[in-house]
């Protein structure tokens, strides 16, 4: 009966295995494996339970025995006739290292099971998440990909969004001082280093599109990488070495009063010669609106000191979407954190933000 039971058990674990291997190699689809592993794991648990009970029995019936040939029990018990009964079940120690088996062979998908679940237990119930809210990158290829049965890409709002920043607040955008063709280039790189499935890679619009599959069960996910110019203002190391001393002295300059020198020089009129020319008494007049301050340019500025700096750079954006189940156990943030991470040390982390 136990060698019955411990090939039983046997058999369900090599199932096991097979169940989440044909779902990897894509021979069924996702019911598939959770009917098949739903029913062989409550059977292999079933047989673990079933030979602890009978090593409790061996063990009430081991523990009985040597307390009838105690000799106090045998002296008080020596008048009666007692009728021994057979037991249907093993009796025998020399079973114990067999049962002993079976219950390690449940415990091991017990144990890893809850330590799968219990990494999760902190994690949202939710599949999508991405790094820009008010304009999510939106999947193309992705949607001929996906079957009907699957989760839908659309995205589902500031519940998904209010549960994101909650537990994932380190997932934010990528913005770097590069272009983006070259930014682009170095996201396309990454991602065939990577191994993941391109579906579509498009340099002019700054998207691509992959999917990944996960290592242990095989899952799907759809990501998306969107790569646009820069939206803030440069960093400090695109700026010339000089440009905010420059701006400092333009500004110092406008304010302080200019002498004679410095009139004739380009610089303001004083208030003496305004007052000669507005009485005439000056044989050549002035232009006062000619004469006004004018900041002289510096060669190594973007701009003057009064206009913006030109927006320089690229912001990487990426969402990640899981094609089944309800939660993904924090796969898709971790995956987005992991690629951004990689992405900055490729564009030189001196150059490149979060």
């Amino acid at each position: 009966m136990t060698r019955i039971m411990m090939m039983l058990q046997s058999l369900l674990l090599v199932a096991l295995v097979l169940t989440m291997a044909g779902h990897k190699w894509h021979w069924w689809g996702f019911g598939v494996l959770a009917t098949g592993m739903a029913a062989e794991l409550v059977a292999i648990l079933l047989l673990g339970l079933f030979a602890l009970g009978l090593l409790l029995w061996i063990g009430y019936r081991r523990v009985r025995r040597l307390a009838r040939q105690s000799p106090l029990l045998q002296g008080a018990g020596s008048g009666r006739r007692r009728r021994r009964r057979r037991s249907v079940l093993p009796t025998n120690p020399a079973r114990v290292p067999q049962l002993a088996i079976i219950v390690g062979l449940a415990v091991i998908p017990l144990v890893v099971g809850l330590s799968l679940v219990g990494s999760g237990l902190d994690k949202p119930l939710i599949h999508d998440v991405t790094t820009d809210f008010e304009d999510v990158p939106q999947f193309r290829a992705a949607l001929v990909a996906r079957s009907i049965k699957e989760n839908s890409l659309e995205y589902e709002g500031d519940k998904v969004a209010r549960l994101q920043v909650s537990h994932y607040p380190d997932v934010v955008p990528l913005l770097t001082t590069r272009d983006s063709a070259a930014t682009f280039a170095a996201v396309e790189a990454l991602v065939q280093q990577r191994g993941w499935q391109v579906l579509r890679s498009d340099a002019e619009a700054g998207e691509l599109e992959a999917v990944v599959e996960t290592e242990l069960m095989g899952f799907l996910d759809d990501v998306i990488i969107r790569v646009r110019p820069g939206e803030n203002a440069p960093a400090a190391e695109m700026l010339p070495e000089n440009g905010v001393a420059l701006e400092s002295e333009a500004a110092a300059a406008a304010d302080s009063p200019k002498s004679p020198e410095a009139v004739e020089a380009g610089g303001a009129v004083p208030a003496e010669s305004e007052a000669v020319v507005a009485g005439g008494e000056a044989e050549n007049s002035v232009d006062l609106a000619a004469a006004e301050p004018q900041a002289a340019e510096p060669e190594n500025m973007a701009g003057s000191a009064g206009e913006e700096a030109p927006v320089v750079g690229s912001r990487v954006d990426m969402r990640s979407v899981s094609r089944v189940g309800n939660g993904d156990l924090g796969a898709n943030a971790a995956r987005i954190e992991a690629f951004l991470a990689d992405l900055a040390h490729l564009l030189e982390p001196q150059l490149v933000s979060q």
